[in-house]
């Protein structure tokens, strides 16, 4: 609450629970003028704020050196300003890794259309998509075997075929081959450089390939287009 001295009006901030709940005496630190204090309360519309200093006879609570209005606003003040610029700063250092995060997946963005191709709608929708790896080439009638060759290794072949869907010349990509387990971890990959030649509207090539199984924990190969 706030108290005003009657003498100097100096203006005064005192918590209400520290004059208790009879009150108690009081003292301005301006011009020493001493009064008994009571906690506001209304009763029948009328505010009460202060008692006569008769009063104070009957209490025998010691007298409460006032703390200054304008001090303890000032104190009060200084502890906030702190809270403010760290909440400023913290709020300017997660707009600038943002636009870091931002930055990157624009320059990288193909690289990132490539590793995860769900992401093409998006960079589509934003008109970063740009040319992808093998836009237009789609993989048909793949299949994956297990075999042993005369040394008695264990050989996973893969076969299939890419085929232009487009009306025109696709360049041929190169192709990234991944084994994963049962969870989708990779645990092995291979990848085969783009021969450079195009490939003719509506034709197909054949796919094929070859590798060692790493282990028995293989259950998936992933197969993709990649830029080199």
């Amino acid at each position: 609450m706030i108290l005003t001295c009657e003498e100097c009006h100096t203006r005064y901030l005192l918590p209400t629970h520290m004059l208790g709940a009879a009150g108690r005496r009081v003292k301005c630190t301006i011009c020493g003028h001493e009064w008994f204090q009571v906690p506001r309360r209304e009763e029948d519309g009328v505010v009460q704020s202060q008692a006569p200093i008769e009063d104070s006879v009957k209490d025998g609570a010691a007298t409460y050196e006032l703390p200054v209005l304008s001090e303890a606003v000032h104190q009060e003040s200084r502890v906030a300003e702190p809270f403010s610029r760290v909440k400023v700063s913290c709020f300017m250092a997660a707009i600038f890794i943002g636009m870091m995060i931002f930055a990157g997946l624009i320059v990288a963005r193909t690289s990132v259309m490539t590793q995860w191709p769900d992401s093409v709608a998006l960079y589509d929708a934003m008109g970063l998509a740009g040319p992808v790896p093998g836009a237009g080439l789609v993989f048909e009638n793949m299949s994956a075997t297990t075999s042993f060759n005369a040394e008695g290794v264990e050989i996973l072949r893969v076969n299939g075929e890419v085929v232009n869907i487009r009306t025109h010349p696709v360049k041929v990509p190169g192709l990234r081959f991944s084994l994963r387990t049962s969870d989708g971890q990779e645990i092995e990959s291979w990848s085969y450089d783009s021969p450079g030649a195009d490939m003719q509207p509506t034709t197909t090539i054949p796919l094929t390939a070859s590798y060692p199984v790493i282990g028995a924990d293989v259950t998936e190969l992933s197969v993709r287009f990649t830029e080199k």
